[in-house]
């Protein structure tokens, strides 16, 4: 395998695809890639596969299922067994990744509205004092 890489958006241009596209075929494991910050690269040996993708894409149509092309690229010698069994174990991790972020967001929303309450409570407490504080003034 190659090491060589393209940016993502060069390969689009490549192939007279939308950058989105791509970008999803690498995010389900059809695609080879390596992203450095948030810049993406294709490995240029995918070429190959990324031909064979547009073309099944064409002839199953555009909704085609993943599992379906991912059956169709091995069946061509263009991605191999081991390959989908790396990528699905990569996809897990990214979900359990996913998820961990989603469970410290729900969590974080949570704290932050207990805080609220709290500020609630204090307010309320606060005010009648300031209010017997006015009616003394008066």
């Amino acid at each position: 395998m190659s090491e060589e890489t393209m940016v993502i958006s060069e390969v689009a241009r490549k192939f007279n695809i939308e950058n989105h596209q791509l970008r999803d075929w690498c995010e389900v494991g059809l695609v080879r890639h390596k992203r450095i910050g948030r810049i993406r690269y294709i490995f240029t040996d995918e070429d190959k596969k990324i031909e064979k993708i547009i073309e099944l894409k064409e002839k199953f149509g555009k909704h085609a299922p993943n599992e379906m092309i991912r059956e169709e690229l091995i069946k061509a010698n263009l991605m191999s067994e081991e390959q989908t069994k790396i990528i699905n174990k990569d996809l897990e991790e990214e979900d359990t990744n996913e998820n961990s972020f989603k469970e410290a967001f729900l969590l974080l929303a949570k704290k932050i509205e207990e805080m609220d309450k709290k500020m609630e409570k204090k307010e309320q407490l606060t005010l009648p004092s300031e209010n017997l504080a006015e009616k003394k003034m008066l």
